[in-house]
């Protein structure tokens, strides 16, 4: 985007200076530089607001200072993750965008939080934690698109947060079977079957094999979900743990920043922070800032008209 060129009259402008900047930046206009921008510094006189409200002419801009302001720095356009997106797809967004980290909004686009790289790293360890292991929270649409799933069969179980994957005997898988967990199976028929008679509320059968009709009456019957994914085995567990929600996982404490703000002050944010989502005042997303934001930052572009003294500015 274009940055603006602000012409600007001396503080407390009169007519002729309020004139001088709406001809130059007409004048630039025509000259190709269509992001020029009349500007004012000060209160309009009486007479001037007059002369404008006369002429049906909008008044300049206000603009006290040519600080550098957060709106002239940030990222419009900004890419984000949803509340309940499956974390999957928050991860292919940064990898696609090349980010680091991104806000989290919800459906009204207010900010609750941020999901960074460093997050799937953390999340891959404490996969490997004892204590948590098998253990997703598991919902049923974004099991489905994590795996890129046929449903063969709409379950009434619900589903709790037990993961296991069905390669043993029938009657050894049996005793790890809980009520409300996912079974990861073959095209085994008894393993499906005896997963569905103890509990089980959802199975996933990999490598797009072959269900039986016996195990889909069955699972009809008792209620069970059976989702049918061309992922082998390994690739489908994998899926299955990126399909918990981002705001499972996301940094719900987290620094943001107004438009409004002045970048000398959100400097100091970022000397912590590598990037902030900037929200308006009801804490709807409007932007985003990073360090590199601030390396690549250029001062604004002035024009002064109608000054006869450096204190007139």
């Amino acid at each position: 985007m274009a940055r603006p060129i602000y012409v600007i009259g001396h503080k407390n402008s009169d007519l002729d200076s309020i004139a001088s900047a709406y001809a130059y930046a007409r004048l630039l206009q025509l000259q190709g530089e269509e992001e020029a921008i009349a500007a004012r510094n000060g209160e309009l006189k009486p007479e001037v607001r007059f002369v404008l409200e006369r002429f049906q002419v909008e008044p300049p801009e206000a603009i006290d200072d040519v600080y550098l302001q957060v709106r002239d720095v940030m990222r419009r356009g900004v890419i984000c993750a949803y509340l309940d997106q499956p974390l999957l797809e928050a991860g292919q967004l940064l990898q696609e965008h090349n980010r680091r980290s991104m806000p989290v909004v919800d459906a009204d686009n207010k900010v609750h939080g941020i999901i960074a790289t460093e997050d799937f790293a953390k999340l891959f360890f404490n996969d490997l934690d004892p204590r948590s292991v098998n253990r997703v929270p598991l919902k049923r649409d974004n099991l489905v698109r994590a795996l890129r799933g046929r449903v063969l069969v709409e379950g009434r179980r619900t589903l709790g947060n037990r993961v296991i994957v069905g390669a043993m005997q029938a009657e050894t898988m049996a005793d790890y079977v809980e009520p409300g967990c996912l079974v990861v199976l073959g095209d085994r028929e008894n393993a499906q079957l005896k997963a569905i008679e103890s509990g089980a509320a959802a199975l996933v059968i990999t490598g797009d094999l072959l269900v039986s009709a016996r195990t889909l009456t069955a699972a009809k019957q008792q209620g069970v979900m059976v989702i049918s994914t061309a992922h082998h085995t390994f690739t489908a567990v994998r899926l299955i743990n990126l399909s918990i929600s981002t705001q499972d996982i996301m940094n719900r404490e987290f620094d943001y920043c107004r438009p409004e703000d002045p970048m000398s002050e959100v400097q100091r944010t970022l000397a912590r922070r590598r990037s902030m989502p900037v929200v308006d005042s009801e804490g709807t997303l409007v932007g985003y800032l990073s360090r590199t934001d601030i390396l690549n930052a250029r001062a604004k572009r002035v024009v002064l008209v109608d000054h006869n003294e450096q204190s007139q500015a």
